[in-house]
């Protein structure tokens, strides 16, 4: 008797932990992406900076000063392109998790609703 008491207690709580287990696992997965995204990220910027820097030691002069201006727009069009990269992906990942968490309360809810609905019958 004391065991079955302690199996549908146990039962009741996984089932009722479950979702949140779930939830709890999908924002880890995606915290993990954007960890991830972040870190991959760093060296491209850090990188881009570098041959910046690089560039502006080369000023020697007037022409050198001139010639490092005019590389500015294509250094300004990567920079606007990794950007916008970098952009769209943290977006996408959003728009995901969003997806995801959407239909994982929706499968939990139509599961509490079904629950509910056998135990009233």
């Amino acid at each position: 008797m004391t065991n079955q008491m302690f199996d549908t207690i146990t039962e009741q709580s996984q089932s009722f932990f479950e979702p949140f287990m779930e939830a709890n696992k999908l924002m880890m997965d995606k915290f993990q992406k954007l960890v991830d995204m972040q870190v991959k990220s760093v060296p491209g910027y850090a990188e881009l900076q570098m041959k910046q820097l690089q560039k502006v030691s080369t000023i020697k002069d007037a022409d050198s000063f001139k010639k490092f201006w005019d590389g500015q727009m294509a250094t300004s069009d990567a920079l606007r392109e990794k950007f916008m990269a970098d952009s769209k992906a943290l977006s996408d990942l959003g728009v995901s998790f969003m997806t995801e968490l959407s239909e994982l309360t929706e499968k939990n809810v139509n599961g509490f609703a079904t629950k509910a609905g056998k135990k009233a019958a």
